[in-house]
């Protein structure tokens, strides 16, 4: 039995995928060697005394973000539960010239080596918060890390979930020719807004980005984690574009929510911090998490 033959370009992305994390370890190296530089003399710092810590947990603060992005997950599964799968019918009837001009042109798209590299790019974005260990300070902010990197996780993919399943919007490839009856009536078929490959990458890369930048805060390389948080966000934007998954407006979506929730998470764990204020709240028909910012 002959192997499958896989297209050149998914082929490269494979073997840049490890060339990625040595890339990530040995910026992580720097960075860490040049602040040990910086610190030595009379300030410098002993890691296993005198280490100040970044971040503090707050159990009612952690319950909140939690609990939040459970409450998400639970109300798509409602949402999606009482949603209906695309008839051959209303597939037939659609029209692309019912979608916005700016939109319009992704349903043009369709590439299965797109599809293929996103998944590449968002599955290396979401390892890249576990690089932070290897540093020092990542070391002993352990505790905080993890908790934030998985706060991040059920946040952002719960209310991801509850937009996705909520809006029900119809992905492009669902307005093509070219792709199978049976493809389009799937039930992911109609979870184009926002993009979730997008809002992923951008939450871990940005959590990254935010985390060395409050751990590392006098680094000449902070431009460089921001950068790099941009460059995976944007890349997944256009892979998942070309392959015919999203709109131009939900990759761009997905890029805001994910950078915003991936910053905001390392925020409002920040010891001292008097800009930003996360709290629960009560109605009458249910509940919700409140953030608070003084400017």
């Amino acid at each position: 039995m002959s192997q499958p033959k896989w297209p050149k370009s998914i082929l490269q992305m494979k073997k840049l995928q490890p060339l990625f994390l040595i890339v990530l370890c040995l910026i992580l190296g720097i960075v860490d060697g040049y602040s040990q530089s910086e610190s030595k003399g009379e300030n410098d710092v002993d890691y296993r005394v005198d280490y100040e810590s970044v971040y503090e947990l707050q159990a009612k603060k952690e319950y909140a973000i939690l609990g939040s992005g459970v409450g998400f997950f639970g109300a798509s599964y409602l949402f999606q539960k009482n949603r209906e799968l695309l008839t051959q019918t209303e597939i037939e009837n659609l029209d692309i010239q019912d979608i916005n001009s700016f939109d319009r042109g992704a349903t043009m798209n369709l590439s299965e080596s797109a599809d293929r590299n996103s998944d590449y790019v968002r599955n290396a974005s979401v390892v890249l918060p576990l690089g932070l260990f290897l540093l020092k300070k990542g070391r002993k902010e352990y505790k905080a890390i993890s908790l934030m990197y998985l706060e991040t996780g059920i946040f952002g993919n719960g209310f991801n979930a509850f937009a996705k399943t909520g809006v029900g919007r119809i992905r492009p490839f669902v307005y093509n020719d070219e792709v199978p009856l049976e493809e389009k009536q799937e039930r992911t078929a109609t979870r184009s807004f926002y993009s979730g490959h997008v809002s992923q990458t951008a939450s871990m890369s940005f959590l990254t980005a935010k985390i060395l930048t409050d751990l590392y805060p006098d680094s000449r390389y902070k431009w460089l984690f921001w950068t790099g948080a941009t460059v995976s966000s944007g890349a997944t934007a256009y892979y998942r574009y070309k392959a015919g998954k999203h709109f131009p407006t939900d990759v761009i979506v997905g890029a805001i929510v994910g950078g915003t929730i991936g910053v905001l998470i390392p925020q409002i764990h920040k010891i001292n911090r008097e800009n930003v204020n996360i709290s629960l709240f009560q109605l009458d028909n249910g509940g919700g998490i409140r953030f608070r910012f003084t400017i």
